[in-house]
């Protein structure tokens, strides 16, 4: 191209800002797929949610709700 330009994709990456509230989000999930990983499934459950939240003292402070699903694993008769 003339002028020397490498053209639309010169290299540059561009970020998106994202919010605080999405970058929280996002921690938990990580968070919550660690758990997942660890226990060896596939899914992400409410327990793994609980565990991620509970786990991190920053999520604690900032999280103070109930999740539903979230206690002691229940097998069915």
């Amino acid at each position: 191209m003339a002028g020397g330009k490498a053209g639309k994709d010169s290299g540059k990456t561009k970020t998106k800002a994202i919010s605080r509230s999405q970058r929280a989000g996002l921690q938990v999930l990580e968070l919550a797929g660690n758990a997942s990983k660890d226990l060896k499934v596939k899914r992400i459950t409410p327990r793994h949610l609980q565990l991620a939240i509970r786990g991190d003292e920053e999520l604690d402070s900032l999280i103070k709700a109930t999740i539903a699903g979230g206690g002691k694993k229940t097998v069915p008769n």
